[in-house]
């Protein structure tokens, strides 16, 4: 069913991860897209000079220029874009992943295209979160990841590094399948660095160069949104501290994909110096923000590319399943609603609040 019905399927992970964003936006007349989120697309190159995140609102500079867009018109725009990014990820996913496996053997294929479709910290999770860049950063990379796998490693570093100054996360979620789909066609070294290189330049360039002086962030600040402090904080955060129960699901979420993979590597006997570090790349987010589970999902988008290039080009096959094996991934891919950022499960701590006696 993942595969045959992917579409219909990814479309009611997007309606059951935008419930609580439809719930403000009809109920509380909040944006679809938050505040927090609106602010980055009023960033660009032309009033703030080189800034991170700033390529779409300078390639969007008319729509979003003062005073040409108030609130209203952002927050109207950021969600159409933000709808054709989500929309243009799961046309991908479904051109490149689930309609190859219609004609094949969907084993191992089937079951990742299952946990971005029923887990927490897949497509509902993008949902619940849209606005961010990370949907489009995902585009990108499932694009240039396509251009490794067809001999184009020069222009999919191209991406690569359009996609580090759309926002700078996806280094550390890209560089891994990327670098698996380099191994996979047995790039050569200098394949690589052309493919890599581009996304480290500019990952290297925002931590730099990518906060703005005071008088930018005032600016800023009269724009539209909120969240202007994302321009003038350091690359590493404070961590923030979490209850025992959101450090356990946090430690589930984040790790099983990799007991997962793992398991799959050994099975097919693919090194774990190509296809394990790699992808693991994206555990190095966690100290760079607090937004925990968000790192997670992206963790999951990481492994699940891994995955699915290696069923298509390594003829990796699942493993034996074993009790234990069925266990982390059925509740893995357990539909909870969308895992949250910094909190975990925001639609089952609703129904825990309700019941308890909040909200009447």
């Amino acid at each position: 069913m993942a595969v045959r019905y992917f579409l219909p399927l990814a479309l009611l992970s997007f309606a059951i991860g935008s419930l609580a964003n439809l719930y403000f936006w009809l109920g509380a007349e909040r944006p679809f897209v938050g505040p927090w989120l609106l602010k980055q697309f009023y960033v660009n190159y032309v009033d703030f000079g080189f800034a991170k995140r700033a390529l779409v609102g300078t390639l969007l500079y008319p729509l979003f220029s003062a005073p040409v867009a108030d609130a209203v018109a952002g927050a109207a725009i950021a969600t159409g874009l933000s709808l054709a990014f989500f929309a243009g990820l799961i046309l991908l996913l479904d051109r490149f992943h689930a309609r190859p496996l219609r004609t094949g053997e969907a084993g191992l294929g089937a079951c990742v295209l299952a946990a971005l479709l029923l887990s927490p910290a897949g497509l509902m999770e993008i949902a619940h979160d849209i606005g961010r860049y990370d949907a489009l950063n995902m585009v990108l990379l499932l694009i240039a990841v396509a251009l490794v796998l067809k001999g184009r490693p020069h222009l999919a570093g191209v991406l690569f590094g359009i996609a580090g100054l759309v926002h700078e996360a996806v280094f550390f979620y890209g560089a891994g399948p990327l670098a698996v789909s380099l191994f996979a066609t047995r790039a050569r070294p200098v394949d690589m660095a052309a493919c890599l290189v581009p996304g480290a330049l500019a990952l290297a360039a925002v931590g730099l160069w990518g906060n703005l002086d005071p008088a930018q962030l005032a600016l800023l600040d009269a724009r539209p949104g909120s969240g202007t402090t994302v321009w003038s904080r350091g690359v590493i955060e404070v961590p923030i501290a979490l209850k025992p129960y959101e450090q356990a699901a946090l430690a589930f979420y984040t790790l099983a994909p990799f007991v997962l993979i793992l398991a799959v590597l050994r099975h097919n006997r693919a090194s774990l110096w190509r296809y394990f570090l790699p992808p693991a790349t994206t555990l190095l987010l966690f100290p760079l923000g607090f937004d925990y589970f968000r790192w997670a999902s992206l963790g999951l988008f990481a492994v699940a590319l891994t995955l699915l290039i290696g069923s298509s080009r390594l003829n990796w096959r699942l493993p034996p399943v074993s009790a234990a094996l069925a266990v982390v991934f059925l509740l893995y891919c357990l539909p909870l609603g969308p895992l949250g950022t910094a909190h975990p499960l925001p639609f089952l701590e609703l129904l825990w609040l309700h019941f308890t006696g909040w909200g009447g």
